[in-house]
This record gives structure tokens, sequence and C-alpha cells, in this order.
């Protein structure tokens, strides 16, 4: 399952790490990213897509999330493939025959029964912990955390959109490089995420935002679009419960 744990951090790559700003950020930098946390402050729901690189490999995600707390993503690395939904108080999962077998190290009679096919899976700490870290206020929070310098870029455009752009330089415990390209017009909502190196070590710590092991990502650009936009996440039909499995395999399946 560690593999759908990236999916939130994806959306903080390139904007965190040291445990304070840098005296050197420019004015214009700070403006804007206190213009970007109120604006996510009003957000509801969102479309994010993106790729996170770490030693392990590369994640590529593509996913909706919708308050309170509703989340449906696929995710990729390598020959892994999985879709996820997330639902206050459920979870469910449908995964290739790969994922299972080498992700959580499942059984060949277990895999056989549940490849490709959606299944209820237990509500770990981790899992929904993604939930609340895509929450548009506990984006807003972590947004400028530990962010160190940041300067204002001049002025381009995202697929024909003017946006801001905000670099972060990384030059501070727990920092990283990165980008952050802020729609110029209307609400100041974050377009594009990047992150072009990796976190530097050491910086403070806010459970909200960090995780407890070091972030070993090194590069990431994750798109947000479909501010708002209707969006119906709902549980799958024809879902395997745990106890379908056991059934089905005539024992107990550890969770």
């Amino acid at each position: 399952m560690r593999r759908a744990a990236l999916v939130a951090a994806l959306l903080v790559a390139g904007c965190g790490g040291g445990g304070h700003r840098s005296s050197s950020s420019d004015a214009a930098a700070l403006r804007r990213l206190h213009d970007v946390q109120r604006a996510l402050l009003g957000l509801h729901s969102f479309h994010v897509a993106g790729w996170n690189t770490e030693p392990s490999g590369t994640t590529r995600i593509s996913g909706d999330y919708s308050t309170p707390g509703r989340f449906r993503a696929t995710i990729a690395q390598g020959t892994d493939h999985a879709e996820l939904i997330l639902l206050p108080g459920a979870v469910y999962l449908r995964a290739n025959s790969h994922f299972w077998t080498h992700s959580t190290h499942s059984p060949p009679r277990l895999v056989a029964l549940v490849h490709d096919r959606w299944v209820t899976v237990p509500p770990t700490k981790s899992l929904t912990r993604i939930a609340d870290d895509l929450n548009p206020k506990t984006i807003s929070r972590c947004m400028a955390h530990n962010v160190g310098t940041v300067r204002r870029r001049s002025s381009s455009t995202l697929n024909g959109t003017p946006v801001d752009v905000v670099e972060a330089v990384g030059d501070l415990p727990g920092s990283a490089p990165g980008l952050m390209y802020i729609a110029a017009k209307g609400p100041a909502l974050p377009l594009r995420l990047v992150q072009t190196g990796p976190h530097k070590p050491g910086g403070t710590k806010d459970p909200a935002c960090d995780s407890d092991k070091p972030d070993l990502s090194t590069k990431s650009d994750v798109r947000f679009s479909r501010f708002d936009e209707p969006v119906r996440i709902t549980a799958p039909a024809g879902a395997l419960s745990l106890g379908d499995i056991e059934q089905k395999l005539g024992t107990t399946v550890a969770t």
C-alpha cells in the first residue's frame, strides 16, 4: 500500500522544507504565497495529475478530490498499476496482479482472486491520512511550511493561462528547490508545482505536513485543474469484502 501513500506527498513536493523562511525572500513572492493559502481555503474539489521520483522509482497519479475526504485516483509505478477510492470510513482498491504480488507480497491464491477486482481494504492510518493531506485546508497550511527562500520570477503562461511564478530556492534544512505556477487572474490557485531537486536534510517537523520518514523525493511535477467542478466519488459496485475473500479462499487473510 506504500505507493498509495505517495499521493499526498506529491501535493506538497517542491513547496516545503526547512523550519522557517529565509530573510532573503522577496515580499512579492511571500504575498503570492499568502494569496494561494487564502484561495485554497475556499476550495471544495479539484483534479490532480503528476509524477514523483525517488530512489525506488517514479510514481504517476491522476485523481479527483472532493470534500469531505473523498478521493479517487489511478496510481502507477513501473508495471504496478492500482486504482484507489477513499471515502469517509472506507477504502477501496483495484490493482493488477503485479501490484498484489510485488507491492503487498500476497500469496498466489489471493492474487488470482483479487487482481483487477475492487476490494475493500482496511482503512489503515497511512491510507486514511491521504484524505486529510489532500484537504485544501491542509494544503493551505503546508504550502508555506518549511519553504525556505522564495522569489518572484517573471510572469508567464501555462497552457495559455497567465500565471505568476514563484521560485523556492531550497536553501534551508529540509527545503527543496522548485517552482509554483499561480493563476494570475481570479483566485490565486496553484496550477502547477515542480520540485527540481532533493530536499536538504534536517528541518523542523509539522505533524500535519510531514511523515515520520525522510522525504526522499528528488523531482516531481504536479498539476491542478477543474477547481470546484462537480465530481461524484462513490463506492464501487461489487467490491469484495475481507469476509468474501476469506470465504472463497477458505482461510483467514492477514491484514
